[in-house]
């Protein structure tokens, strides 16, 4: 008698619940084949079951979305996750295709930079000029693993803050700050983050800044004629200089081959695009037959430059620059 009171009793709280289990066995039932669709073996997609009902996520969303999937995987990860776990996900990341996304489409963590990626590095308390070029070796968990072009790199200690900056294709660069996990007398182990900011390489390609440097035309009679000028703004495409001379559009010119300065200029030619019609106007020049590796010196310098302003402010050497 008592068994059927409290059968009675409980009767309403089954029937309640009975089509919230039904609808959660269907959204399994969906996951599965979605999941196995994508090449996940069974206990992999019980895995990334457990992990999203964990952490109160859409499961299916995670086959589909970079950017959930690397929430899921950095909020496990920081919790202190088993070696054994990471590993699976980092398989489970390659299956899902998110280890290499198409062109253009922006990367969502750290864990998904390509083996080979160059990287700038540099500690939070110091300025780009002081960056370490280094190279991704390994990105998968538990660690984004680099090694220094050259040398064994700065002694930074174990927990040093760190930042770093990359360009995965020709029109955008990332920046992060992480933390050094650890270091051996090859390698650099550094914490996974999923804050990347995206920037558009053209952010990077001017400077407004002020040098002195010679330019050399074409004279009357053949010869080359030193005009001295200021510089106003450099990219990687051409210079914007301050002159006292009238030059016309068109004009061929070149960079003293003498000239010492903050960018690799010396012998660099090029032609005005735009004259001074009247004398005090600026010029200005495209560079013509740049050397790949000139320019991307160059670009290098404005990308550290834009980098320290946007990560606290001018670098030392910017404002050194700036003072001369």
């Amino acid at each position: 008698m008592n068994d059927v009171l409290i059968l009675l009793l409980l009767l309403p709280a089954i029937l309640g619940a009975a089509p919230a289990i039904r609808r959660r066995h269907q959204r399994w039932r969906q996951f599965q084949r979605r999941a196995e669709g994508k090449g996940l073996r069974s206990a992999q997609r019980r895995l990334l079951w457990k992990l999203a009902r964990q952490q109160q996520r859409n499961p299916s969303l995670l086959l589909r979305s970079t950017s959930a999937f690397e929430l899921c995987v950095g909020e496990y990860a920081r919790s202190g996750g088993k070696g054994a776990v990471l590993a699976e996900l980092a398989r489970i990341r390659v299956l899902l295709g998110f280890d290499h996304l198409p062109s253009g489409q922006p990367l969502r963590s750290t864990r998904q930079l390509a083996q080979g990626q160059t990287l700038s590095l540099w500690s939070a308390n110091e300025d780009t000029s002081r960056s370490v070029q280094c190279l991704v070796i390994a990105a998968s968990e538990p660690a984004l693993v680099l090694t220094p072009l050259v040398g064994t790199g700065p002694a930074w200690p174990a927990g040093t803050s760190l930042r770093a900056c990359f360009q995965p294709d020709p029109h955008h660069q990332y920046h992060f700050t992480t933390q050094l996990l650890e270091r051996t007398a090859h390698t650099l182990s550094l914490e996974h983050t999923g804050q990347l900011q995206r920037l558009q390489v053209r952010e990077y390609l001017r400077w407004d800044t002020a040098f002195p440097l010679t330019l050399l035309i074409p004279g009357r009679r053949g010869n080359r004629q030193p005009v001295a000028g200021q510089v106003a703004t450099i990219g990687g495409g051409g210079l914007r200089v301050q002159v006292p001379e009238e030059v016309p559009a068109g004009t061929p010119v070149m960079v003293d081959p003498q000239h010492q300065g903050p960018f690799p200029l010396a012998g660099v030619k090029g032609r005005v695009v735009a004259g001074s019609r009247t004398r005090g106007r600026a010029l200005h020049i495209q560079f013509v037959g740049l050397p790949r590796q000139t320019k991307a010196r160059i670009v290098r310098r404005i990308y550290q430059h834009q980098v320290g302003r946007r990560l606290g402010g001018e670098s030392r050497g910017a404002r050194r620059q700036r003072a001369e």
